[in-house]
């Protein structure tokens, strides 16, 4: 809170900066809002919805490339049914299995079926073979020396052994499992201290007598000399194979056959030979009948997830593979100091704000849609190929975070900028959110200034009626506004029988000189089209004159603090009206200024026959400071032959 302060200070002085435009102020915003959504990323709830996001990254994924050999020996539902024992009496069939995956090279052994010594004293009436059968796997698993048997936690944090412990000198690791609030396994604790004594979790326990994990001095677990990485939490992050059924799985009952002599080779679940070789082999329940299943990030985000849940559920010796097969791969998940959330966020928060800042409200949301199906695209990319951890719900909160914030900011700007303006066009304009780049402090910007007259208007509002008068304005601003707005033109004010019309102000027009000329040939040629209706006016003669400037203007808000007035301010403005007024010296209708004749085309000044040689009343083609160019009538129209200007324009 300390440095929070100071800096929102500093962000105030800049937004308030007069001469910052409005995409910077939207960057401004936008990197605000981006570490707003960061700081909300670290809440415990929205934490929890990183999690479900991640979860779509390993679904999208499916299985991995995986260079550790990992099997499971499942106690399924077939073989319980045609077991004619309970299960706390797998003792002596468990000890002939677990030496039969010994003898065949396993690198080493995990027991993921818990018989707690309690049931001794208790099941000592079953009979020798029961008693006989629990010291025989303590005695194998401690002979083979790459066995680990199963402990669990009881209440109070203290250690349930198994029955085997009789006679056995096998190491002892947890079965236990690190669920998340929402029952999903996405991490597991490795290490418990209980006492003086720690106790590894079992896949773990599976590594540590293969010889590949330790804890050094520093208590830091390694495995193959590598630091194995925590979360926050202080799980490991499991990397998994790929949904459920990934990991081989061989029967139970076919490696006791083998025990037995009836079976020399083994499938699994895919119909796939497997060996144990090398391998290191989860023995356990897989039967659904026992409940020993559990949610994983496979079984969240997926369609087939909410057609059959339960199927994407996955057994605990292949979770306990998984979570193996992380550390001996060494596929950590891990987030990269160069993939840390807040600069992330920073940054294209503010390239976003500055985005918004200058697109429409239809345009901005399609670029706050393609973020977030972008960002989406990237995280599981980085998944998939860096198994890094990228933020995802941050950034998919900061997208419509920022949308929202500067188009709320923009239509505040424009409603108190606005609630005085009279001109309706223009407040349309501005209400369509056309306006994201421009200042309404003020903002230097080149535009081309048309300028429009009704020539004999003075004589004819003498003759006739003030309502004949407004009927024959009516008609013709009805002629010439939507040619001006068809050609992106933005009318900037009604002067008595004329008007100001502005070209690349509101909207970025790079060809705005050429849309005002094409704009007044084609207001004159409307005006001709429309005869008839002069004459009904009693205006036969009915004419305009058009004068078009190109040129710096300074446009923003003009006027008393409660009463202002959206227009361009400049040299170029007083140009183009006095252009338009020359029209009656050179007997034109259509008049440009050598700037704007300049940024035409030739191809439309071709199409508009402009006169390559400027008027003039001297031999330096200068009118009144000003050099000029005329845009003949439309063609198959008459029209005056031009005079020369005896007196310069003023």
């Amino acid at each position: 809170m300390l440095l929070f302060s100071p800096l929102c200070v500093l962000c105030g002085k800049l937004f308030r900066n007069p001469h910052m435009t409005a995409a910077w102020r939207g960057a401004i915003v936008g990197a605000a809002c981006g570490l707003a959504a960061w700081g909300l990323g670290r809440l415990t709830f929205f934490q929890g919805i990183e999690d479900w996001c991640q979860d779509f990254s390993v679904a999208a994924r499916g299985s991995r490339k995986s260079g550790t050999k990992v099997v499971v020996v499942g106690i399924d539902d077939k073989f319980l049914r045609e077991y004619d024992k309970p299960l706390v009496a797998i003792s002596p069939d468990l000890a002939k299995v677990v030496e039969a995956i010994d003898a065949r090279g396993a690198r080493a052994v995990g027991v993921d079926l818990m018989v707690p010594e309690t049931l001794d004293r208790y099941d000592l009436d079953r009979g020798a073979e029961f008693t006989l059968g629990g010291k025989k796997l303590g005695a194998v698993a401690g002979n083979a020396g790459n066995v680990v048997l199963p402990a669990m936690l009881g209440d109070g944090n203290t250690l349930v052994k198994p029955l085997w412990t009789w006679q056995a000198v096998a190491p002892l690791a947890l079965v236990e499992t690190s669920q998340d609030d929402d029952a999903i396994l996405r991490g597991q604790v490795l290490k418990w201290r209980l006492g003086d004594s720690a106790y590894s979790q079992l896949a773990l326990g599976m590594l540590e007598v293969a010889g590949r994990a330790k804890t050094d001095p520093d208590d830091l677990l390694r495995v193959d000399g590598k630091v194995v990485p925590l979360d926050a939490r202080g799980k490991l992050r499991v990397n998994y194979l790929g949904p459920p059924g990934t990991v081989p799985e061989v029967p139970f009952g076919d490696v006791l056959a083998a025990a037995h002599g009836e079976k020399s080779a083994f499938v699994d679940q895919h119909d796939r030979p497997v060996d144990f070789k090398d391998a290191f082999v989860v023995v356990g329940v897989t039967a659904r009948s026992q409940g020993d299943y559990h949610a994983t990030p496979h079984s969240n985000g997926t369609l087939p997830t909410f057609l059959n849940p339960t199927t994407r559920l996955m057994s605990g010796p292949e979770y306990n593979a998984n979570v193996l097969a992380t550390m001996a791969d060494g596929a950590y998940i891990t987030t990269p100091w160069w993939l840390a959330s807040l600069p992330q966020l920073a940054t294209l928060g503010a390239v976003l704000g500055w985005a918004f800042a200058r697109l429409s409200l239809a345009r901005g949301f399609v670029v706050a849609f393609l973020h977030h199906w972008a960002w989406k695209g990237i995280a599981v990319a980085a998944f998939w190929y860096g198994n890094w951890r990228v933020a995802i719900a941050p950034m998919l909160l900061a997208g419509p975070l920022i949308y929202g914030v500067i188009f709320a900011w923009r239509w505040r700007r424009l409603r108190l900028g606005m609630r005085d303006i009279v001109k309706g066009d223009i407040h349309a304009r501005l209400a369509e959110e056309r306006a994201g780049h421009a200042d309404l402090r003020g903002e230097e910007r080149v535009v081309s200034v048309l300028f429009a007259d009704i020539r004999g208007f003075t004589a004819y509002s003498s003759k006739h009626t003030p309502r004949q008068v407004v009927a024959l304005l009516r008609d013709d601003l009805d002629a010439v506004v939507p040619v001006l707005e068809s050609h992106g033109g933005m009318i900037d004010k009604y002067i008595g029988d004329g008007l100001m019309a502005l070209f690349g102000a509101l909207e970025d027009q790079p060809d705005h000189a050429a849309r005002a000329a094409r704009a007044a040939a084609a207001m004159v040629r409307e005006v001709r089209d429309r005869a008839a209706t002069w004459a009904e006016h009693d205006f036969p003669g009915f004419k305009i004159g058009v004068g078009v400037a190109t040129g710096p203007v300074i446009l923003g808000l003009v006027g008393a603090k409660r009463r202002l007035d959206y227009t361009a301010i400049g040299d170029t403005v007083n140009k183009a009206a006095r252009i338009e007024s020359a029209n009656k010296q050179f007997h034109s209708e259509i008049l440009i200024c050598d700037r704007t004749f300049s940024s035409i085309p030739p191809a439309l000044a071709a199409e508009l026959g402009l006169d390559p040689e400027p008027l003039r009343a001297d031999a330096h083609g200068i009118v009144g400071g000003l050099v000029v160019y005329r845009v003949p009538p439309p063609e198959g129209m008459a029209a005056e032959r031009p005079g020369r200007a005896k007196e310069p324009v003023s």
